[in-house]
């Protein structure tokens, strides 16, 4: 299956859209440890002796955070395949876009808080290879 090719122009005229999905993705992903680990507090103290309906009520609660969570995540995701980017960290938030260079295929590379689309690598050339655009 071909993949969609982006011109810099094009990144760039796409990129309100990805900053909107990626700064999503990583507040998210940044905030998904917080709910494993009050999940984690909550089933614990809903086994112990003595627990309560509520603290019972309060792992349910925690348990369809997390779920919700999740699930939003991955609709983000999601969003970004269909714009025919690729999300590279989720925490960093990095997002390459699939163009062509000098015939070949590269990847233009953006990373939130970068205001424009301004370095590409070669496709697995990764983050520490992006090199500035001309």
């Amino acid at each position: 299956m071909l993949r969609r090719t982006f011109s810099v122009d094009e990144a760039n005229a796409a990129l309100p859209e990805i900053r909107r999905l990626t700064e999503r993705i990583v507040e998210r992903s940044r905030r998904l440890p917080e709910l494993h680990e009050e999940l984690r507090i909550r089933t614990y103290r809903s086994r112990r002796p003595g627990a309560t309906e509520g603290d019972r009520e309060a792992a349910t609660f925690a348990a369809a955070d997390l779920r919700r969570a999740e699930a939003d995540l991955t609709e983000d995701f999601r969003e970004l395949g269909r714009a025919g980017v690729e999300l590279k960290d989720a925490i960093g938030g990095v997002v390459d876009f699939p163009s062509v260079r000098e015939g070949r295929l590269v990847e233009l590379c953006w990373r939130v808080g970068e205001p424009e689309v301004s370095h590409w690598h070669p496709v697995g050339g990764g983050y520490r290879g992006r090199q500035p655009l001309p």
